[in-house]
């Protein structure tokens, strides 16, 4: 059970009850229980065996597939498939996959649901007059995740500019970094650090980037 954040792994991480609250960011999540609240950025899938439910707050974005038995009140993005088993209610859904839901008397109820590649369930629409909203055969995602990948490459670019100045005048101005006090010394060390992870995760982004490219063309 976690209640805690954020958290940032490598890796798959599993949770044997319910997560609430939290901020994930991960190659894959697995949760036993429900879903609930917080975040999650996932560079594989999403699968959660209860409630997905976003309580109108934060996002789950997937670069795989997502499946829970319910996703309900959650603003949900993936690559892949979007699969409930008993109902989608009121989520803002967008996949390049299909969107199903897939037991029998299951329902996509309330809220917005685009799917590129078709939606399906046994029941579409509610009984209550609540606005269900379906869209096929475009995609809606790529476009979004490209211009947020864009703006965030750029948000580098600009910082790895302004280091690159400040190096120049160091060198223009026949500074030796090794003549400085040890506190400005540390200043220029952590402006290094701070180069090298822009610089790292740049490049991921450019290479996720060019995954959205490729995944909108095929």
């Amino acid at each position: 059970r976690s209640e805690s954040g954020p958290i940032r792994f490598p890796g798959i991480v599993a949770v044997e009850g319910s997560c609430r609250g939290t901020e994930i960011e991960a190659d894959e999540l697995l949760v036993g229980g429900d879903l609930t609240g917080g975040s999650a950025v996932l560079r594989g899938d999403l699968h959660v065996a209860g409630i997905l439910s976003g309580s109108h707050q934060g996002a789950f974005v997937a670069d795989g597939m997502v499946t829970a038995r319910v996703i309900s009140s959650a603003t949900v993005e993936a690559l892949g498939d979007v699969l409930a088993r008993s109902a989608i209610y009121n989520a803002d859904g967008t996949t390049l996959g299909t969107a199903r839901v897939t037991e029998a008397g299951g329902e996509i109820s309330g809220g917005s649901v685009a799917a590129l590649r078709g939606v399906s369930a046994p029941t579409l629409g509610s009984d209550f007059g609540i606005p269900t909203t379906l869209s096929v055969g475009r995609d809606f995602l790529t476009p979004r995740r490209l211009a947020s990948l864009s703006g965030r490459i750029g948000l580098h670019q600009e910082n790895l500019r302004k280091i690159e100045e400040m190096k120049k005048r160091l060198v223009l101005g026949g500074v030796d970094v090794r003549s400085l006090p040890p506190d400005k010394q540390d200043v220029y060390l952590a402006v290094l650090r701070k180069e090298a992870g822009s610089r790292q995760e740049m490049a991921a982004l450019e290479r996720k980037r060019e995954r959205f490219r490729q995944a909108g063309a095929d």
